[in-house]
């Protein structure tokens, strides 16, 4: 398929996705509420398993630690304990997962090559909007910090569509960064697995010493929360 109908598909999936979310949040109030008033569920175990990539891994510990051990041992509930554990792996407080990659000019690229100073991880993707939509601010904050000690890495899921990756890197000026893909669960190399990403944009801050200290966007705190961390740490 051409690369310019496949970016027209992805752009109405977006759009349709975007068109949903009234409708998905109107169905994820429900189903917290029902979590809530049932608590001890195996009702509420499917919802949670269903759920876990819309909440803080905390909250979904915090819900599974309320179950029975009826629940816990179940099949269910090892696979939601097995993904909490999982998505635990890119929270606050954790060391970082090494990786080791050709970055978008065929070069060699480690994150253990950046300790000693924080590292940004992007998670986005040439097709996600709102990824794209965001570029303009992330290249003001590499800018204004990349001199203070901050590196920028972006990771992409475009390993099926190498040149509209390509393409897209250039067309929002974002080559001032290093890139790599992120790779696939098929091939086993998917580094957007070791930091748990489910949703596109995510952003990783790590000191450093190699720990998480931040996770932002859509499967973390806001934008509004980097930017003010950024502040906190380098003074302005």
């Amino acid at each position: 398929m051409p690369e310019e109908e496949l970016l027209v598909l992805k752009s109405k999936a977006q759009l349709a996705y975007d068109a949903l979310k009234p409708f998905s949040s109107r169905m994820n109030a429900v189903n917290r509420k029902y979590m809530e008033d049932h608590q001890n569920s195996f009702v509420t175990a499917n919802i949670l398993i269903w759920s876990m990539s819309h909440m803080k891994p905390e909250e979904a510990q915090a819900k599974y630690d309320l179950f029975s051990d009826e629940i816990k041992n179940s099949i269910l509930g090892k696979e939601i304990k097995s993904e909490i554990e999982k998505n635990l792996s890119g929270t606050p407080g954790n060391m970082a997962a090494g990786f080791r990659k050709l970055d978008i000019n065929d070069k060699e690229i480690g994150l253990e090559e950046f300790k000693g100073q924080y590292v940004l991880l992007d998670f986005w993707a040439s097709w996600c909007g709102p990824c794209r939509k965001g570029n303009p601010h992330l290249i003001s904050l590499y800018n204004k910090y990349h001199r203070k000690g901050v590196e920028f890495i972006g990771v992409a899921s475009d390993d099926h569509n190498i040149p509209a990756w390509h393409k897209a890197v250039k067309k929002d000026q974002i080559g001032i960064w290093r890139h790599i893909l992120s790779g696939t669960k098929e091939t086993g190399n998917d580094i957007g697995d070791l930091y748990a990403i489910h949703t596109l944009p995510t952003k990783i801050l790590i000191d450093p010493e190699g720990k998480i200290i931040g996770r932002f966007g859509a499967d973390g705190d806001s934008d509004e929360a980097m930017d003010k961390m950024f502040q906190n740490i380098f003074g302005e």
